[in-house]
């Protein structure tokens, strides 16, 4: 996102207000997401153990959810 000089103006600051919360909304939204496809992965695997699933990769994703404070 290019740097935009502002002055104080209401009218040029109501916009950029506008954009930067529909942003931050979109980011968390995506954060949300992703926090719930690692919560259902980790359940899956958890539940149903395949071989491959070693203990790094167990580690590896209790540190994915411990990072969206999920575990």
């Amino acid at each position: 996102m290019p740097i935009r000089k502002v002055d104080n103006d209401p009218e040029q600051l109501t916009p950029m207000r506008t954009e930067l919360t529909a942003r931050v909304s979109a980011t968390s939204q995506a954060e949300s997401d992703s926090a719930e496809v690692i919560t259902e992965l980790y359940r899956l695997l958890e539940g149903y153990a395949p071989v491959w699933y070693t203990e790094q990769l167990h580690l590896r994703l209790e540190s994915a959810l411990r990072s969206t404070e999920r575990l």
